[in-house]
């Protein structure tokens, strides 16, 4: 089922206590995730990027959101997000929204900060003159192009 994102949007549920949907902290999952994954910690990782992903879709970022979903899928693909097309339609599941919760009390971001600094990892800074989506995409390692060409669900 396609979702026409050019609707308003009803209000965000107060999901992932603790969490915030502010850039920096997109992008210290993201850089997490890639961490784990260099430590073949996937289901480590597939959690961390199912927080990224919900976040995504928060900040109405659903192409990078169905980017971070695939990469979930293309690793676990019995996970539970295999049952959504997009995150935004998780995100009104309230089954996805209790595993959410679980998921962000184990990922709060004074821990993923922590874990970072005592990986010795560092935040990549893209070029400022991109936009948040983009540069998001290049931390995750991904073609910003490439995604919206993928995972744009717009009509």
């Amino acid at each position: 089922m396609a979702v026409d994102h050019r609707l308003p949007r009803p209000a965000a549920p107060t999901i992932m206590v603790g969490m915030s949907d502010s850039y920096e902290h997109l992008a210290a999952l993201v850089t997490l995730a890639n961490a784990l994954e260099r430590r073949l910690q996937m289901m480590d990782r597939d959690r961390v990027l199912v927080l990224a992903a919900a976040m995504a879709s928060r900040r109405h970022m659903e192409p990078l959101a169905g980017y971070f979903r695939s990469r979930v899928l293309e690793h676990n693909g019995g996970h539970m997000l295999k049952r959504y097309e997009t995150l935004f339609d998780a995100l009104s599941d309230p089954d996805f929204l209790t595993f959410l919760n679980q998921v962000g009390r184990r990922y709060p971001i004074e821990r993923v900060e922590s874990q970072l600094a005592a990986w010795n990892e560092t935040i990549p800074e893209p070029p400022g003159d991109l936009s948040e989506p983009d540069r998001l995409a290049l931390i995750a390692g991904a073609d910003p192009e490439s995604i919206r060409r993928t995972f744009d669900y717009g009509p």
